[in-house]
């Protein structure tokens, strides 16, 4: 988060959906910047600014060495997971005579012998079945960026890092799409950073309200200093004066 904290909003949103377009593709960002701002849907003017800070530039395209690290690395898990299939599972583990109990139980057997040999062969057959559970087809995005993003919104409301988010948190930040997450960060950076007016108050009741929140703010500039100071204390800001808006305190 260090190494992104100087970016404008739009060169954040930017950078983020560059690394979703390198994980899900698993190769390195393509040299036509006009295709990939497209895809994108930015400007490629502020795509290129992040491409020549965040990437490298080389023949096969634009590469980040931490991408490519952890793409090469769950490659060569999935191909290992793939093998084992193939071969029947996982490699057994060699040097141990079966007992036919289960692990931690008693070394005498207790109860009926005839019915802990059934439970112990069962799980042994169990165990030997070929895993045919299928392979994602793209790599999740990672651990890093995922912890970043949840730094980053965690700080509008005053948490550190070691704070721990309570389990309706969690589950309304899981339920939150990728691309939204994202866009959503970028837009409501500057708005939460500058406790504007009409901020949610606290973290549960933003992630409740994430895709309405981006909508409410997508316009917001920050008043400058003259107008804080002229503006009476009831009186609305500019863009939240129609009261017709989805937006407006009355209309909520």
């Amino acid at each position: 988060m260090l190494d992104t904290a100087h970016l404008e909003p739009l060169e954040d949103l930017a950078y983020r959906r560059l690394l979703d377009l390198y994980y899900s593709s698993e190769s390195p960002i393509p040299l036509e910047t006009e295709l990939v701002s497209r895809r994108l849907r930015l400007g490629s003017e502020v795509v290129s600014k992040v491409l020549a800070e965040f990437f490298e530039h080389r023949a096969t395209g634009w590469h980040q060495a931490r991408c490519d690290a952890e793409i090469a690395d769950y490659k060569a898990r999935a191909d290992r997971a793939r093998q084992n299939g193939k071969n029947g599972g996982r490699p057994k583990t060699q040097g141990k005579k079966p007992t036919g109990l289960f692990l931690g139980s008693d070394k005498k057997p207790t109860g009926n012998p005839e019915e802990t040999e059934l439970k112990a062969n069962q799980n042994q057959n169990q165990n030997q079945e070929p895993n045919t559970k299928p392979l994602p087809l793209t790599a999740p995005a990672p651990p890093a960026l995922v912890d970043e993003q949840k730094l980053e919104v965690g700080s509008w409301f005053g948490r550190r890092a070691s704070t721990q988010w309570s389990a309706k948190e969690l589950k309304a930040w899981k339920a939150i799409y990728p691309d939204d997450l994202a866009e959503g960060i970028a837009i409501l950076k500057a708005p939460y950073e500058a406790k504007a007016k009409f901020t949610r108050k606290d973290l549960q009741t933003l992630l409740n309200n994430w895709t309405g929140e981006i909508d409410r703010w997508r316009n917001w500039q920050a008043p400058a200093a003259s107008d804080v100071t002229n503006r009476q204390h009831d009186e609305l800001p500019a863009f939240l004066e129609d009261e017709n808006a989805i937006f407006h305190p009355k209309a909520a």
